[in-house]
């Protein structure tokens, strides 16, 4: 009989017997076999730890383990993990099969197959990905989301004082900076920094960030739009009128009243001031806007002029030589004639004259009758 570890190869008595030697194969060629060696190979889910011979039985594996045909020792079963699942259980003949599931912030691009793991990609830059076998989901304006992104679009949406100013989640939030205008950024904005400037009648002091919201003014005061603070109302001085009254977001508009001595040459209009201009000679100004009124003859009216005629009569001693109150007074000068010119003559000094039978006795002026 051929002994263990041996075979009648050809099945023929008159031949000798065949050793068989495992090599990296484990077998077990029990005592009388017949056949090849290769007929004794151990099966699947069994094992000889037997390498130089196959004289040792083939022994089945522990649970926990397994073993493919003609193994010299069992395997331990696969443990998924690093974010692997169970696609097959394990048996006494095969091993555990594990698929990658895509982790959150990727999505799957390829399913498992029987001879491939699962393809997963990250999500672009403006969606979001729950993983495994969920498509990102993109998210709205107002929101800026990095590639492989997880979670929630409410997560990335843009801080206070920030917007996303062309509208697309898959670029950064742009920061606005007030500088010299006042402005207000809530979270979540879109559009460009342009858009959130304190409308007038508000103000946000905060000059670093646009984080402050834009408040009202208190009364008595305005602001135009993009203030940083509000501007108390203006009060008219003596010498001018309310043209418009003061509102929260402008301010009261005062016009000049033209003074007492001058005339009005044109009046006051929305984007310009009264125009004011000197009574000339030989008349008086009431200021405001009337007229200036010609003075008569007899007097000496100066330019710029204000209150009544009366009070520029040439005085006594003087005439208004002309007849012309634009012209100054002539003084009448006695010399070795008598005369008297009363206040306000007009005409030369030879018209004061005294009258035959009449005399003045003043040698140096015309003021004694």
């Amino acid at each position: 009989t051929c002994p263990a570890g041996t075979t009648d190869a050809d099945s023929n008595s008159s031949t000798a017997c065949v050793t068989c030697t495992p090599g990296s194969t484990g077998m077990y060629v029990p005592a009388g076999s017949t056949g090849p060696c290769s007929n004794f190979v151990c099966a699947a889910g069994t094992y000889s730890a037997n390498t130089t011979s196959a004289t040792s039985p083939c022994v089945s594996c522990d649970s926990g383990y397994y073993a493919t045909a003609g193994a010299h020792s069992c395997t331990a079963w696969t443990v998924c993990s690093g974010g692997k699942v169970e696609l097959v259980a394990p048996t006494a003949t095969s091993d555990r099969r594990c698929y990658t599931v895509c982790p959150t912030g990727t999505y799957q691009v390829t399913a498992v197959t029987a001879t491939s793991d699962t393809v997963c990609r990250g999500c672009p830059a403006g969606a979001v990905g729950a993983g495994g076998a969920s498509a990102c989901v993109s998210c709205s304006s107002g929101n800026y989301v990095p590639a492989n992104s997880t979670g929630s679009c409410s997560a990335y949406t843009c801080p206070a004082g920030t917007t996303d100013a062309d509208s697309n989640s898959s670029t950064a939030c742009v920061t606005c900076t007030p500088g010299s205008t006042g402005m207000y950024v809530p979270a979540g904005s879109t559009g460009p920094c342009s858009n959130f400037v304190c409308a007038a009648g508000t103000y946000s002091a905060n000059t670093t960030s646009a984080t402050s919201p834009c408040v009202s003014c208190n009364s008595g005061y305005y602001a135009t739009a993009g203030a940083h603070s509000c501007t108390i109302w203006t009060v008219c001085n003596g010498n001018q009128f309310e043209y418009s009254g003061p509102t929260a977001t402008s301010d009261r508009r005062c016009s000049t009243v033209c003074a007492a001595g001058k005339y009005q040459v044109a009046a006051p209009t929305a984007t310009t001031d009264t125009v004011c201009r000197g009574c000339p000679v030989g008349t008086v100004g009431a200021g405001g806007s009337s007229a200036c009124v010609s003075c008569g003859s007899g007097t000496y009216v100066p330019a710029n002029s204000s209150g009544s005629c009366g009070s520029y009569a040439c005085p006594a001693g003087t005439t208004d030589a002309d007849s012309n109150s634009s012209t100054p007074c002539v003084t009448c000068t006695p010399g070795s004639t008598g005369m008297y010119v009363p206040a306000g003559s007009t005409g030369p000094c030879s018209n004061f004259v005294c009258a035959a039978g009449t005399y003045s006795a003043n040698t140096t002026s015309a003021t004694s009758p």
